[in-house]
């Protein structure tokens, strides 16, 4: 729904807009019920591009990921939902059907692993062949991320972190969360991953 409330964040949108077109990852804190899920979810809608990137919309893919969706807090339920949300996109926009495939393939590997060390294998897999063959610029919406990101192994944001030094151009980050991730949880491996976010924070204010 991309209703008057959306645009009535301009000014915050268009922080987004730059951090991603920019190639930088952003967090966006707010208390609840300040709007950051209809904030994120606004991304999805073809007349907030237009209005927010104009020509780049066609050089980016935004992925909504709505993390109540987890079938289960754990490793592997999040690299499924973040797979199983890339399907939807890629179904979405015009696909390489070989792109397609690979990315479904890795898909079905987290969901049935072989053993445990496929799942974050198989997840790497899949965004590298987004990075490396996918024409758009991938850019993750990570919504209600407190729970997930205080409650699985950090080894993951760590991968995430790596992923995002191997392709700073390709791979974006932006999460919404309660207060800051540095002040959300620590320890060497997480703060990897926070220190993407140290600079580029944004305090969304009641509407």
């Amino acid at each position: 729904m991309t209703d008057s409330a959306s645009f009535s964040r301009d000014a915050d949108m268009r922080y987004v807009t730059e951090r991603v077109i920019g190639g930088d990852c952003c967090a966006l804190v707010g208390v609840s019920n300040v709007g950051k899920s209809h904030f994120l979810r606004a991304w999805r809608h073809p007349e907030v591009l237009r209005t927010y990137l104009g020509e780049a919309a066609d050089r980016l893919g935004f992925v909504y990921i709505d993390f109540n969706l987890m079938l289960e807090m754990s490793e592997q339920g999040f690299y499924e939902l973040i797979l199983r949300s890339v399907l939807t996109v890629l179904r979405e926009l015009p696909t390489e059907p070989t792109i397609y495939d690979q990315v479904n393939e890795v898909y079905r590997r987290v969901v049935e692993p072989t053993n445990p060390f496929q799942v974050p294998l198989s997840f790497n897999e899949g965004i590298i062949t987004l990075c490396e063959d996918w024409p758009r610029r991938l850019a993750f919406l990570f919504d209600a991320f407190d729970e997930v990101f205080q409650g699985i192994d950090e080894r993951v944001f760590l991968n995430l972190r790596a992923l995002r030094d191997r392709y700073p151009d390709q791979l974006s980050y932006v999460v919404a969360t309660l207060q800051r991730l540095s002040e959300s949880r620590r320890g060497p491996e997480i703060a990897e991953f926070s220190e993407l976010f140290a600079h580029d924070t944004r305090y969304l204010g009641m509407l």
